[in-house]
C-alpha cells in the first residue's frame, strides 16, 4: 500500500524499481506456492473434472476433492511471470533505474 501511495504522488512518469521487485517476487511466490500444492496433492491433482472447476459437481463428495482444482491453478499461475511485463522486462527496468545500466548498449 505504501508503494501505491508513493507512486501516486510521483509525476515524473519513470518506473519505480520497487514496483518491479514486487512484481517479480510476487509472481515467483505465486508460482512456487502453486507448485508446492501440486506436489502435496500428487496424483489426486491430475484428475480433471470440469464440473468441479466451474463449481458444479458431477459426482459425490470425495476425500481428495480439494486436490481437483490444484492442477488447473498451477498451470494458470504460469502466466503471472508474463502478465504486467515479463520478468525479463522488469529486470531491465531494475538495471536502468537502480544500477544506471542500459541493457541495450551492453554497459
Amino acid at each position: 500500500m505504501r508503494l501505491i501511495a508513493e507512486i501516486g504522488r510521483r509525476h515524473d512518469g519513470k518506473p519505480d524499481a520497487k514496483s518491479s521487485i514486487l512484481k517479480m517476487k510476487g509472481s515467483q511466490l505465486q508460482q512456487a506456492s502453486a507448485e508446492l500444492l501440486l506436489e502435496v496433492a500428487g496424483y489426486s491433482a491430475m484428475e480433471f473434472e470440469p464440473g468441479f472447476v466451474s463449481g458444479l459437481r458431477t459426482e459425490g463428495d470425495r476425500d481428495d476433492a480439494w486436490a481437483l482444482a490444484i492442477a488447473p491453478n498451477h498451470y494458470w499461475a504460469r502466466h503471472v511471470s508474463i502478465v504486467g511485463g515479463s520478468n525479463e522486462i522488469q529486470r531491465n527496468i531494475l538495471a536502468k533505474t537502480v544500477l544506471g545500466l542500459d541493457p541495450k548498449s551492453g554497459s
